[in-house]
This record gives C-alpha cells, sequence and structure tokens, in this order.
C-alpha cells in the first residue's frame, strides 16, 4: 500500500532528512524519504549533478530556491537515506561553479 505524500515544499521549510526504519528485520525508508523521492520525481527541476560527491541540485518552480540532495550516511554498501536542504546562491557559485539568481 502506498502512502500519499506532500508534494509541495512549505516557505518555512530548509530541510528535510530521510531516514531508515528497522521493522521486522527489514529496512524500509521513512516518510521522509519518499517525500523526497516524489519531490525530486515530480515538483522539482534537476539543475546539475555533482557526481563527485554524488550531490544534486534542484530548484523549485514555484518559490525559484535551489535545493540540494545528498547522501550524508552513503557507506561503501549503500547509498544511506537521502537529505534535501535549500542553499544559498553562494554556496551554488563556489560549489557547482555556476552563477544564479538570488
Amino acid at each position: 500500500m502506498r502512502c500519499e505524500v506532500a508534494m509541495e515544499l512549505r516557505p518555512d521549510e530548509t530541510k528535510l532528512i530521510g531516514h531508515w526504519i528497522d521493522k521486522d528485520g527489514k529496512i524500509l525508508a521513512d516518510y521522509t524519504c519518499h517525500r523526497i523521492e516524489s519531490l525530486i520525481k515530480e515538483t522539482l527541476t534537476q539543475l546539475m549533478h555533482d557526481g563527485s560527491e554524488n550531490h544534486t541540485l534542484y530548484q523549485d518552480p514555484r518559490d525559484r530556491r535551489y535545493w540540494e540532495l545528498s547522501y550524508p550516511e552513503r557507506t561503501i554498501q549503500s547509498q544511506g537515506p537521502p537529505t534535501l536542504q535549500c542553499i544559498s546562491s553562494d554556496v551554488i557559485k563556489s560549489k557547482y561553479k555556476i552563477n544564479v539568481r538570488a
């Protein structure tokens, strides 16, 4: 059974952190993981992927904020749960080496 997830980011949101849950010996993605997946597939626009660190830059077409998808708990065996964080144009300029509007 698939649960419905919120498709839009609220103006007060700046960071979504997914977690994995151990349920009866199975590792499952939590609601936030599913929400991040839905946002990057159906709402946000992908702008650039940084293959060296496995970060992906997105933009919300509604409010023009920039979001970075990362996997901070990444291990050799697994990608880890996702984190989606709002980032500033200054960070984008220094990290992705592109100019964006603030």
